[in-house]
């Protein structure tokens, strides 16, 4: 199975493609007809990914946005954080799972515009003093 990185970078590249497939027709007639054919089956490609993409664990997807948010380290606990409008996707994973997610050797919550992420033996501290806010 392709890995989630990859699948990730599949569906962002056919969001692009499908903007060209949403041309004017003015514009898309003047494709040649190869050219046409190659982006339909990239597009067909791409739509198979997206599909493994949504069928992935939360935890896999966690784990995998997470590693491309910039994470600065609290000055309150040993846990890191980043704002939520800076991780967008990660922050939409958390709210739907909850507001906490356990993935790889982390716990993730969603405290309002603020992502915390502990490591899991430092996690449950944190959850028993509220989520070791910011």
């Amino acid at each position: 199975m392709t890995g989630a990185r990859e699948l990730k970078a599949l569906v962002e590249l056919g969001l692009l493609i499908e903007q060209l497939g949403d041309a004017p027709l003015s514009f898309l007639e003047e494709i040649d007809e190869g050219l046409a054919k190659q982006i339909a089956e990239v597009r067909g490609w791409l739509a198979s990914a997206l599909a493994k993409w949504k069928e992935l664990p939360a935890e896999v997807k966690v784990e995998q946005l997470a590693s491309r948010a910039g994470w600065r380290k609290s000055r309150f606990d040993e846990g890191e954080f980043v704002y939520a409008d800076e991780a967008r996707e990660l922050g939409e994973l958390l709210e739907k799972g909850g507001g906490k997610l356990e993935a790889g050797g982390f716990a993730y919550y969603l405290r309002g515009n603020v992502i915390k992420r502990y490591p899991r033996r430092a996690a449950r501290q944190a959850s028993s003093v509220g989520g070791g806010s910011k």
